[in-house]
């Protein structure tokens, strides 16, 4: 009986034993850890750290002082002036007349990729593409194309031919239309810089949330060794993160031009109230959306 007993105990014990981690390569397969973060990972974080109602005081602070260099200090004409004040330039006509094309095409496998990496994925992906895709091509379609032009439209005329009673048709024949020309270029590039950080930030606390998930299950993992592993894919997985981190440096250079050729619209180009207005109307509707509408309801926020 004795004897019997003890058999008993002794399996327990190897039971026991069996199941506690050990330093074993068994075990330490087993066993998943965080990553350590990188200096790319700690230049996004502090990148995003900055708020945006910080980087919209900027924006207005850098549109009005460019604004008063332009009236007090007229820039010389094109040929004679600075790389920046032709319009000709090489950022303006590869970048900034297609700045929502640039956004929309950086932006779009950012969210998928770094969708792909949270457990919603589905979701996380489908919001984010509402939120600019939809919400916000259609904010910039509405003030752009149809607001501005119209405005344009109602209170100019064309300058060489006044037969000609349309903007565009003014201005394809070479001539030059009169009008109250709101700055479509400080709207986009602002709303696009206001858009692009919004969405780094929503991206950063997503990754925080399942840093901390992340922890939480490696501790389970390590507290109890007879859990197994989830099997992944670790070609599959290294290859999203690769791409999601390198669109997410392409969005953040992509925010970092905008930023730069607003200041540089500010200083050559339109007189102060057309950028003033362009960039109140940016400042605007990225407050309706991202600071009333998106925290208001949950989709698509």
């Amino acid at each position: 009986m004795e004897r019997h007993t003890m058999f008993k105990e002794d399996s327990a014990v190897t039971e026991t034993r069996r199941r506690m981690p050990s330093n074993s390569p068994e075990n330490s397969e087993m066993n998943t850890s965080v990553p350590s973060e990188s200096v790319l990972d700690k230049a996004f974080d502090t990148f995003c750290k900055v708020n945006t109602v910080n980087l919209v005081q900027f924006l207005s602070f850098a549109v009005t002082i460019g604004s008063l260099v332009y009236e007090f200090r007229p820039p010389p004409p094109a040929e004679g002036g600075s790389y920046f004040s032709d319009k000709r330039n090489f950022f303006n006509q590869y970048f900034v007349k297609l700045a929502w094309g640039w956004t929309m095409a950086i932006y779009t496998p950012f969210v998928v990729l770094s969708g792909l990496q949270s457990p919603a994925k589905i979701g996380q992906i489908f919001r984010g593409l509402v939120r600019v895709l939809a919400v916000g091509t259609a904010a910039w379609y509405w003030w752009v194309e149809i607001v501005f032009h119209r405005v344009m439209q109602v209170t100019g005329a064309c300058v060489g031919n006044e037969s000609l009673t349309a903007v565009r048709a003014c201005i394809k024949a070479g001539h030059y239309w009169d009008g109250y020309d709101i700055s479509g270029h400080c709207f986009l590039l602002i709303y696009s810089a206001l858009l692009i950080h919004e969405e780094l930030r929503i991206v950063r606390k997503r990754v925080i949330t399942m840093n901390k998930r992340g922890r939480i299950s490696n501790e389970l993992l390590q507290n109890n060794a007879t859990i197994p592993a989830a099997n992944v894919t670790v070609s599959y997985d290294s290859l999203v993160s690769f791409l999601q981190k390198l669109f997410t440096v392409l969005l953040i250079m992509l925010e970092l031009l905008w930023i730069l050729m607003v200041m540089m619209t500010s200083i050559y180009f339109h007189v102060w109230s057309h950028k003033l207005l362009g960039t109140l109307i940016a400042i605007v509707s990225w407050h309706c959306t991202y600071n009333l509408w998106y925290k208001a309801m949950v989709f698509p926020g």
